[in-house]
């Protein structure tokens, strides 16, 4: 009970505050699970296992968030800006879906999001979802990287801070970090210490 108590205050305060106290986090996936180049992967192998070891926060299995209301349009942390970007997918056009994108992106995913199709299909893989589930909020080079499955998959969303406001970003630089935790989280484990 002690352990879920100091959960949820951690989990509010992911909520509450641009500066989320992150612990010591330790990923481990098997490394038959990546598609990782031998240099991408040369500095995470231990034998048979990749292992990752940052600061962040792990969810307890089955901590689902709500996506079935309105953005709140805050975005003034990492974990905000994520479920705000689901529910805008889930209730918004491509215009409101955008400016959740770093703004040096928004005209490349807003090109993306009015493709012929796009929409449709992506409105369609939400329609009938009213939460997803959190797995993990990870510091992967200073970016804070919230991790999230829906349908069945596990997404990484990187994000970048911006004058208070957060926003999502590509980064290739960090897709080695990103696919270990992927795996971690779907076929080896992820663990959090104080």
């Amino acid at each position: 009970m002690k352990r879920w108590l100091a959960f949820l205050f951690l989990f509010s305060a992911a909520l509450a505050m641009a500066d989320v106290p992150m612990n010591d986090c330790k990923l481990t996936a098997p490394v038959s699970a990546l598609s990782l180049t031998p240099a991408q992967l040369k500095p995470y192998q231990q034998g048979n296992q990749a292992v990752l070891n940052v600061q962040g926060l792990i969810f307890p299995a089955g901590t689902d968030k709500t996506i079935d209301a309105e953005p709140t349009d805050e975005t003034d942390t990492a974990l905000r800006a994520a479920i705000n970007y689901h529910r805008s997918i889930k209730t918004q056009g491509a215009e409101q879906i955008a400016t959740y994108w770093h703004p040096a992106m928004q005209p490349m995913k807003l090109q993306q999001l009015n493709q012929p199709g796009v929409m449709q299909s992506t409105k369609e893989l939400y329609a009938n979802t009213d939460s997803v589930e959190l797995l993990g909020m990870l510091k992967l080079n200073g970016r804070e990287v919230v991790f999230i499955r829906h349908a069945g998959k596990t997404q990484a969303y990187i994000t970048v801070e911006s004058n208070g406001q957060y926003y999502l970003v590509s980064d290739p630089g960090l897709t080695p970090q990103v696919s270990i935790a992927i795996a971690a989280f779907d076929r080896g484990t992820a663990t959090m210490t104080r």
